[in-house]
């Protein structure tokens, strides 16, 4: 884990609205359906972007309420997808791992649920975390903290 400062940038992919409690149950779990959407549009058009982005944001309020979740590319003008959303200028702590997905990205978040459960650590801003996938099998994610570390 790092901290880091990171320029805000756009992304352009799909969007839904969950929260972590609606994810816990396979009824009403919507990111594993948002990612197979995703993956359906770019292969249909032939795209294969340099990076992909799950970007939450629109926090309800931390980590139990809902948010929205954008599966995401760059944003370029090529690509097909409605929602554009852009990931903030800010101070994110980053944690990264390699390993088969997405049973890496899950035992990931598993990490950083625990890690922000010790109250000695940065506070959490609920403004955006993101993940980053450059390669396949590597992820960081980068969750967004309060100014002034």
């Amino acid at each position: 884990m790092e901290t880091v400062r990171r320029e805000g940038f756009p992304v352009s992919g799909v969007t839904v609205r969950t929260s972590n409690s609606a994810e816990m149950q396979p009824q009403t779990a919507k990111i594993g359906g948002l990612w197979q959407e995703f993956s359906r549009q770019l292969a249909q058009r032939g795209i294969t972007p340099a990076a992909v982005y799950g970007v939450y944001d629109n926090f309800e309020s931390d980590e139990r309420g809902a948010y929205d979740i954008t599966v995401a590319a760059g944003d370029d003008p090529a690509l097909p997808f409605a929602e554009r959303r852009v990931i903030p200028t800010g101070w994110y702590l980053r944690f990264a791992k390699v390993g088969p997905q997405p049973q890496t990205t899950i035992a990931l978040w598993q990490e950083i649920w625990r890690y922000f459960a010790d109250a000695e650590v940065p506070k959490r801003n609920f403004v955006c975390d993101f993940e980053e996938y450059i390669e396949c099998d590597t992820v960081a994610i980068f969750i967004g903290i309060e100014e002034g570390i």
